[in-house]
């Protein structure tokens, strides 16, 4: 479309995973999925039903909310930046696996967790066969580290969300992206958190420069409200790209 690049949301560390088989017997586990009337391999992990099960995993504290997932794609997707100026790509990072979902801007994500939690876990264990416009997937795995992917796109087109960032380098970035209506088309990238708490992962860091880290707010925000914030603020400079671009 002329006038706007891609954008891409990466939710990094997403806190969305299959039930890890070490803790599938424990009580908490099985009783839940009795309940549910299936087999914890069938489940996502989740704090609210498996608490007392996670105390032996590693980064608890950043695992077992597939709610926050849930959350930015509606917020990601239900929005004139995916269905209108379709300009939007949204990509899960799943924690310490060489996996990234990539979800195109036409799927309609459920509005109930548990119809969700179906949908990811048929992505998870490649079981999803939907397919979009064109006869191209809904859900694309992509089986590679999210430093492999990232390499794809310029290391000045890649950003990240934290509320260490700068308070007002994100508005500069876009309004400059505003302003350069005329230059060719080059893919823009930002990076969130998806899970519930703590800093971005150190070896995200590693590979983002320092002046790509951006803040939206100097409070600690939830992964969605970032992502909703986000794309408002680039639709609203999409549309200043749009009306200076010239005539063609």
């Amino acid at each position: 479309m002329e006038g706007i690049y891609m954008i891409w949301i990466l939710i990094v560390d997403a806190a969305i995973e299959i039930i890890p088989e070490k803790i599938r017997n424990h009580p908490a586990i099985t009783s839940h999925a009795r309940r549910r009337g299936k087999d914890p391999s069938q489940l996502l992990l989740n704090t609210n039903f498996h608490h007392s099960a996670m105390g032996s995993l590693r980064n608890k504290n950043k695992r077992g909310r597939p709610d926050i997932v849930h959350l930015c794609l509606l917020n990601a997707l239900n929005t004139p930046l995916a269905k209108q100026i379709t300009a939007l790509k949204t990509c899960i990072h799943l924690r310490d696996s060489k996996m990234i979902l990539e979800i195109a801007p036409e799927t309609r994500i459920p509005r109930s967790l548990n119809r969700f939690e179906g949908l990811m876990v048929q992505a998870l264990t490649g079981g999803f066969s939907g397919g979009g416009k064109d006869g191209n997937l809904l859900i694309k795995v992509h089986d590679t580290t999210l430093r492999d992917f990232l390499a794809h796109f310029e290391d000045s087109r890649v950003h990240a969300l934290s509320k260490h960032g700068s308070p007002d380098s994100l508005v500069e970035l876009l309004e400059r992206d505003a302003r350069q209506a005329c230059t060719p088309e080059v893919d823009l990238v930002f990076l969130v958190g998806g899970y519930q708490k703590g800093p971005l992962p150190k070896s995200l860091l590693k590979i983002i420069s320092k002046s790509n880290l951006h803040s939206l707010s100097t409070m600690g925000l939830d992964a969605w409200t970032v992502v909703a914030r986000l794309t408002c603020m680039i639709e609203w400079y999409a549309s200043k790209r749009k009306q200076t671009a010239p005539n063609r």
